[in-house]
């Protein structure tokens, strides 16, 4: 399948299936040149699975290639339980995750409702893992209609699927025998079957340059005016248009929303009201435990923290500290990767997704509580998709590693808190979120 952001061609993917007594094997290939912030970037995904004779997932393996940045993952499924394995910063690192049932990968749907019968107005809900934010949910999938569309220069008729994954919709036609012939993304890219040779070389960009809009740029939110200085904002008010509220963190701490307004005001930070570390609150366990992505436990992680605070045991300290280091010593490049703790202190580049995942592995380390903020942020004319972080020091702070702020400036948006498995949810709103800035101080 060729892969396209509108008219540019961006990639192309190549699957293939074999079968060897009761289990099928999935090969999957997806090469993508993409502009990130103008940077030339070449993402190379690999995707091996093991399927058992209906299609349920029995292991899989997955890679990301991205310049000098590689991600792997391996699990393996066995009763309701899958065994995950990470490798990243010369670690492995493993994760045991309860399913309530076998999941499959959305690589088999196809063959699965080939089984159950394509019918127009039917719906389908399966369970799936999905390796890329190495969670697993329900996924929706509707039959819309069936209709005829034009592949490679002849009409065929193709049923319309609809599905749905954390709220996040995909379109895709799917012939009658069960073949992939188009599908439609959030962020307006779109896979289309084509045979070997179109997609190898039709339209592909000359020499190593990519063709086509930025993808940063391309997701970004414009607004009405600009502000000279952002970094230095204390309070914003704004409207926000094409965002449901029940799906999003908007009011909470720092923040209130009501009536598609949206206030921010940053915090004041009380130097009186830190403590000592370690702190002994109960309530504050899961923003320190580690996860399969911030491995707070690892001794490397655990070594760095420690050589970052020296003798210092004052939190709101230590927070600083370990955010002046994360600034001054990752690159600031954009890539596109799953940002892992142990990567980002091995390579030491990346962008706020890399920034955010190391500072939050090192403050849990230190024994602060810290949480994974993801939304948008204003810089020049628009606001741009962004991660940071916020750190118990007496008060919820919000603290941005990436533009060394502490606490972060009122342009900073809050729209979920979490992991990949949280900010995947944000695709529902790209392309739809709106914003028009009405007061700013």
């Amino acid at each position: 399948m060729g892969i396209y952001m509108g008219r540019n061609k961006v990639g192309y993917s190549v699957t293939d299936m074999d079968k060897a007594d009761n289990t099928y094997l999935i090969s999957e290939k997806i090469l993508m040149k993409l502009n990130v912030m103008g940077v030339p970037q070449t993402i190379d995904i690999r995707k091996r699975s093991v399927l058992d004779i209906d299609f349920y997932l029995r292991s899989f393996s997955f890679s990301l290639q991205s310049g000098v940045v590689k991600f792997l993952a391996r699990g393996e499924v066995s009763e309701n339980k899958m065994a995950l394995f990470v490798s990243s910063g010369g670690r492995e690192v493993q994760e045991t995750i309860p399913l309530k049932t076998t999941p499959y990968l959305s690589d088999s749907f196809n063959f699965v409702l080939l089984q159950q019968g394509l019918h127009v107005g039917k719906e389908f809900s399966f369970p799936i893992f999905d390796p890329s934010t190495m969670t697993s949910d329900e996924v929706i999938i509707k039959i819309e209609a069936k209709e005829e569309m034009e592949i490679g220069g002849e009409n065929v008729l193709a049923y319309r699927l609809i599905e749905s994954f954390k709220g996040v919709v995909i379109t895709v036609w799917v012939s009658e025998e069960g073949k992939t012939l188009r599908e439609e993304s959030p962020m307006g890219m779109v896979f289309l079957k084509e045979t070997k040779e179109e997609a190898l070389t039709k339209n592909w960009p000359k020499g190593s340059g990519t063709a086509g809009a930025d993808i940063i740029l391309s997701t970004a939110v414009p607004v009405n005016i600009h502000i000279e200085r952002p970094r230095s904002l204390k309070s914003l008010k704004v409207r926000l248009e094409g965002i449901s509220p029940g799906d999003f963190k908007l009011s909470g701490g720092r923040q209130t929303f009501k009536n598609n307004i949206l206030k921010v005001t940053r915090e004041n930070i009380k130097v009186a009201g830190s403590y000592v570390l370690p702190l002994r609150e109960g309530r504050f366990e899961k923003h320190l435990e580690p996860s399969i992505l911030v491995q707070s436990n690892d001794l490397k992680i655990v070594e760095q923290a420690r050589r970052i605070m020296g003798g210092e045991k004052n939190a709101l300290k230590v927070a600083t500290m370990i955010m002046v280091w994360v600034y001054q010593s990752v690159d600031k490049k954009p890539i596109i990767s799953i940002p892992s703790a142990l990567a980002v202190l091995e390579s030491k580049v990346g962008d706020c997704n890399e920034h955010t995942a190391l500072f939050t592995a090192l403050t849990r380390a230190a024994g602060i509580p810290t949480r994974i903020i993801a939304g948008i942020v204003f810089s020049e004319k628009n606001f741009y998709y962004h991660t940071w972080s916020e750190v118990y020091v007496g008060e919820w702070i919000s603290i941005d590693p990436t533009m060394k702020q502490f606490p972060a400036d009122a342009t900073h948006i809050r729209l979920v808190e979490g992991g990949l498995a949280k900010q995947v949810e944000m695709m529902k709103v790209i392309g739809h979120l709106k914003a028009e800035i009405l007061e700013y101080q």
